[in-house]
C-alpha cells in the first residue's frame, strides 16, 4: 500500500515543531554558553580567593614597600598616610603571631598549654601569688580570658584561686606544686624556642630590638 501524502495542516504543524526544536537547540546553546561563562567566572573568583595575599608590608625591600604604597593608595586615595609606621606595626603584628603559633605548636603542645596559659603560669612562677586583676594585666589578657584560663589550670591541678586573707572581696591566684613542676620543666624548652625564632639576629640586634619594642610599649601605655 503506497504511503499517504501529508496534508497541508500536517505540514504546517511539522514546520512549527521543527522551528521549535531549532529554537530549543539555539536556546540550549545559549544556556550552555552562559553556564560555561559562569563556570569560567566562578573559577576566576575561586582563583582570586585562593591566591595568597602578598606580604609587602612585611617584606624587607624598598621595592616591595613601594608596591604596597601604590596598592593602598589605589584603594583609599591620596590620603596623608605614614607608611613607615604602617610597615613597622604590620611587622610587629605578623612577628607576634608567627612566634606565638610556632611556640604553641613546637613547645607548648606537648604540655597541652596555650600561649595565654603558659604566660599566666610564668607570671605566677616568677612573681608569686597575684590578684586576678594584676595577673590579667601582667599576662596581657582580658579578665574574661583569664577566667577561662584559670578554670582550665585549676581543672588540671596546676593553679588555684583563693580569697585574700585580709580582704575577702579580692581573689588571689597561685601555682599548685604540680604547676610549679610543669613550668620548671617546660621553661628551658620555651627558651630554646625563643633562641630559635631570634637566631637570624646578632646579639646586639636582639638587644636593640628589645629596646625598641620596650620604647613602643612605654609610649603606648603612657598615652
Amino acid at each position: 500500500m503506497p504511503a499517504s501524502k501529508n496534508s497541508p495542516a500536517e505540514g504546517r504543524a511539522g514546520g512549527r515543531r521543527g522551528g521549535s526544536e531549532a529554537s530549543g537547540g539555539r536556546a540550549g546553546q545559549r544556556r550552555g554558553g552562559a553556564e560555561a561563562s559562569a563556570g569560567r567566572g566562578a573559577a576566576a573568583v575561586g582563583a582570586a580567593y585562593d591566591r595568597a595575599m602578598p606580604r609587602r608590608l612585611a617584606a624587607g625591600t624598598a621595592r616591595d614597600l613601594v608596591r604596597a604604597e601604590r596598592d593602598i593608595r589605589g584603594r583609599i586615595g591620596d590620603q596623608p598616610l605614614d607608611f613607615a609606621a604602617m610597615a613597622a606595626v604590620s611587622n610587629i603584628y605578623r612577628a607576634a603571631n608567627v612566634i606565638r603559633n610556632h611556640m604553641e605548636r613546637k613547645v607548648l603542645a606537648d604540655e597541652d598549654l596555650s600561649w595565654a596559659a603558659f604566660t599566666v603560669m610564668f607570671v605566677l612562677w616568677i612573681w608569686g601569688d597575684q590578684q586576678t586583676r594584676h595577673l590579667a594585666a601582667e599576662a596581657g589578657v582580658t579578665k574574661g580570658t583569664l577566667t577561662g584560663v584559670l578554670k582550665t589550670l585549676e581543672k588540671r591541678g596546676l593553679a588555684r584561686r583563693r580569697a585574700h586573707e585580709a580582704d575577702g572581696r579580692l581573689v588571689l591566684v597561685g601555682l599548685e606544686p604540680k604547676g610549679v613542676a610543669v613550668i620548671e620543666r617546660l621553661f628551658p624548652a620555651f627558651n630554646m624556642g625563643e633562641a630559635f625564632v631570634s637566631a637570624s639576629l646578632t646579639e646586639p640586634e636582639k638587644q636593640q630590638l628589645a629596646s625598641l619594642l620596650r620604647k613602643i610599649i612605654r609610649s603606648v601605655e603612657s598615652s
